[in-house]
């Protein structure tokens, strides 16, 4: 799966997603942010991501969102 910061500098978390996916990756996507406004709403929809965790991330609530993209039940 993908863990991706959807505000990197230089390329968003999305960019990147759509330039891998565009490659012909694809890969359920866990999106992180700092913000919580509509475009990170929307960003997290384009997306289909499994999760948007918003930061600081509780190490729990990150391995919780990245078993459910690797479609495992937590531990």
């Amino acid at each position: 799966c993908l863990v991706l910061d959807i505000y990197m500098p230089e390329m968003t978390g999305v960019s990147l997603w759509r330039e891998l996916r565009n490659r012909g990756f694809e890969a359920p996507t866990v999106l992180i942010t700092g913000r919580r406004d509509q475009q990170t709403r929307i960003y997290g929809q384009q997306v289909g991501a499994v999760a948007v965790l918003y930061k600081p991330v509780e190490d729990k609530e990150l391995f919780e969102a990245i078993e459910r993209a690797l479609g495992r039940p937590g531990s």
